[in-house]
């Protein structure tokens, strides 16, 4: 099964799924260590899921905008 993501801001996505949403959270991080390799930035994924069966969750352009 192949879900579709949209924007819901610059870091969050959401995909319909069976019973709710599926939520993606991403953060660009930076790391340092003694034994850096790299440039220490990292992608940071997270995901979560939130129940809402009848898909009611609206996003609000002028919300997600302040």
């Amino acid at each position: 099964m192949k879900f579709e993501f949209e924007d819901i801001d610059n870091y969050h996505q959401r995909a319909k799924v069976p019973g709710g949403w599926l939520v993606k959270a991403v953060e660009n991080v930076f790391h340092l260590t003694e034994t850096q390799s790299g440039d220490g930035w990292d992608w940071r994924v997270s995901m979560a899921f939130v129940p809402d069966p009848d898909h009611s969750w609206v996003i609000d352009p002028v919300e997600v905008k302040s």
